[in-house]
């Protein structure tokens, strides 16, 4: 090859070489993925959106949560109030209690005759809640009193003689004295009568308190519940 040709070769490799320099880069299509980055951030923004809505729930529960622990607090304030309260009252209840209850067997003592007691300490003899007289009549009560007497002396009844004394002449109301053992027991024997008011008793003058005296027995039985 002469010096011309390769002069040619070498323009037409040039020329190609500038023709393929000047072409236009090619185009890339973002759509897709601007595509898909919108629909992510989307979904993004409606999960916020739930979260958000979730703790402002949330929220609103420990609102409610905080306003129930405060009533029941205050509930529980007031229990504690209350059972103070009722504990003082009861306290006070049993203090009156035992005031009454040593009342009680204080007037128990006055109307028992217990070991120790003096005349005229008591009501009732130590066995008037276990005897009992039929109350028929003057001469009747002798017999009663004698056998009463024997009993408590342990003697024979046979070997006691009595003696009545009226005090009014329109009742059978008396001091009737039993003889026993070489000691004489009086007793004032009174009987029922609606029109006077008076009641069925006897009244040892020995012993300075009643042998029996039904219904005054009936309503002491009922203060003490019995």
């Amino acid at each position: 090859m002469n010096r011309k040709s390769k002069l040619y070769v070498i323009l037409f490799v040039f020329a190609v070489f500038l023709s393929s320099c000047g072409e236009k880069p090619p185009i890339i299509d973002y759509s897709p993925t601007i595509s898909a980055l919108e629909t992510q951030v989307a979904r993004n923004i409606v999960v916020l959106s739930t979260k958000e809505t979730e703790l402002e729930s949330m929220m609103y529960e420990n609102e409610s949560l905080d306003e129930a622990l405060t009533a029941e607090k205050e509930i529980v304030s007031t229990l504690a109030a209350s059972e103070a309260e009722l504990s003082d009252q009861l306290l006070e209840k049993n203090d009156d209690g035992e005031a009454l209850r040593a009342m009680v067997q204080e007037y128990h003592d006055l109307f028992m005759a217990v070991q120790g007691d003096k005349q005229g300490e008591y009501v009732f003899c130590t066995y008037a809640f276990e005897r009992t007289f039929a109350y028929i009549d003057k001469v009747s009560m002798r017999t009663e009193l004698a056998q009463y007497v024997a009993s408590v002396m342990g003697i024979n009844a046979d070997s006691i003689q009595t003696q009545h004394q009226m005090i009014w002449g329109n009742t059978d109301d008396g001091l009737i004295k039993v003889f026993a053992g070489g000691y004489m027991y009086p007793f004032i024997v009174r009987f029922e009568d609606a029109e006077f008011g008076t009641e069925d008793s006897v009244y040892s003058l020995a012993s300075g308190c009643f042998v029996d005296y039904p219904a005054l027995e009936e309503n002491f039985l009922s203060v003490e519940g019995n």
